[in-house]
């Protein structure tokens, strides 16, 4: 009689994608286990770069490296008047359709939601952030 081991195997498509971060949020977890849920909306941008189109996402930010890029500058992501640019990488991505409230005979509207896994770089108006300048600083 063999052993057999069960290997299981997972597939994950992930996307690279620049865009605006719009707004991040926080919720304190209630669960001693649990750690505290941080979201970012942003707009991803794809097309032509002299026209792009935009698609939004909110995203919560499951790694720990994203989570140290983005919380430093909470600030300047949640201020209407700075622009924070990103490249990333979204893992578990899925959209949902819903109704706009009060508007008849109007298309459905989408709402795409995910996961961020890795943030390449940030650049706050002029400013370039990048991990390896982040973690040195530290």
């Amino acid at each position: 009689m063999m052993n057999s081991k069960n290997d299981t195997t997972y597939f994950n498509a992930t996307m690279n994608a620049v865009g605006y971060v719009n707004s991040i949020s926080f919720k304190k977890s209630t669960s001693k286990n649990k750690r505290d849920v941080v979201t970012v909306s942003v707009a991803v941008l794809y097309g032509n770069s002299k026209k792009p189109k935009k698609e939004f996402y909110v995203l919560t930010v499951d790694a720990l490296q994203a989570i140290e890029m983005l919380v430093p500058i909470s600030d300047s992501i949640n201020d209407p008047d700075r622009a924070v640019f990103a490249s990333m990488v979204i893992s578990k991505r899925d959209s949902s359709t819903y109704i706009k409230p009060g508007l008849k005979d109007q298309p459905l509207g989408v709402m795409h939601y995910g996961s961020l896994r890795e943030v390449n770089f940030l650049k706050v108006d002029k400013e370039l952030l990048i991990p390896e300048d982040w973690n040195s600083e530290s």
